[in-house]
């Protein structure tokens, strides 16, 4: 009887000992499951997010976007700007139907002798017509300017002071009238394309009390030698130059003045120039004879 109850004992004792180790390897499998999901797995989801999506993003963005607006930006408008300005037009209002330009030579409109009419009797072009020449560095400079050339201003009385005691004057006659040296400059460049210093190379000078401190001409004169005129036929060559048959108006015909006038476009197109001009008949030359 002890014998069978030590052998019970020894059997309940090796049941217990066995369900111990299996209770055992079912706790180790259990935390070997739950490492790599806690691990794992978030690390290389977040890797994946952090670096790829916002690499790419800012590669997107500091690449594409910048070098898009830098091209744009290099390649805009400013340079049509600058051309249309460079082109202006101020032409027009110097030169009558500078327009009308034409690769044949034809003769001119009435209206086109109209506006030639009008602009030799301009104050800086008239004087022109008071001389002969072949090449406008001959013309006659006192004629040019006798009037002001629409340039003359009205001097003070401290200037008239000089001009009459540098000339032994004791008062003025008549009236005086102060030409600018840089005025009388621009006229010339103007209407002939010479500068005055150019005039005075060739022996051609303003024939007027010329003031070294006022930086000027001062003449007195009490009449005028201006003219006015009209185009009676004119025609326009295939170069642009321009040859007009001149009279003095109002017209008499056995009296008034006749000229043939020649002139052309500056290279640039903007003003119009003198080239020569012939008096043909009228007054002036019966003063010449």
């Amino acid at each position: 009887m002890k014998k069978y109850a030590y052998i019970g004992m020894c059997i309940l004792l090796f049941a217990a000992l066995a369900a111990c180790h299996v209770s055992t390897s079912m706790t180790g499998g259990q935390n070997a499951a739950e490492t790599p999901d806690s691990v794992t797995a978030p690390a290389s989801a977040e890797t994946s997010d952090s670096v790829t999506a916002s690499d790419s993003a800012e590669t997107s963005d500091s690449v594409t976007a910048s070098d898009s607006a830098e091209t744009s930006d290099s390649v805009t408008v400013p340079a049509s700007a600058e051309t249309s300005d460079s082109v202006t037009v101020p032409a027009s209002a110097e030169t009558p139907d500078s327009a009308a330009s034409s690769a044949e030579a034809r003769d001119l409109t009435a209206k086109e002798l109209q506006q030639w009419s009008e602009f030799l009797c301009q104050p800086d072009c008239n004087g022109f017509l008071m001389s002969n020449f072949t090449t406008p560095l001959q013309a006659d400079l006192g004629s040019v300017f006798y009037t002001g050339a629409g340039i003359g201003e009205a001097p003070t009385e401290e200037m008239i002071g000089e001009y009459l005691q540098e000339n032994d004057l004791e008062e003025a006659y008549t009236d005086v009238t102060f030409i600018p040296y840089d005025k009388a400059n621009e006229v010339l460049e103007r209407r002939t394309g010479y500068t005055l210093a150019h005039f005075k190379l060739s022996g051609n000078d303003i024939p007027m009390y010329y003031s070294q401190k006022y930086a000027g001409y001062f003449q007195m004169a009490g009449d005028t030698n201006y003219m006015p005129v009209e185009c009676v036929s004119g025609r326009r060559n295939a170069d642009g130059s321009v040859f007009l048959e001149v009279r003095e108006t109002p017209w008499e015909e056995d009296w008034s003045c006749t000229f043939k006038t020649a002139l052309r476009p500056d290279s640039a197109g903007q003003n119009t120039l003198f080239e020569s001009n012939v008096i043909t008949g009228g007054w002036m030359t019966w003063e010449a004879d």
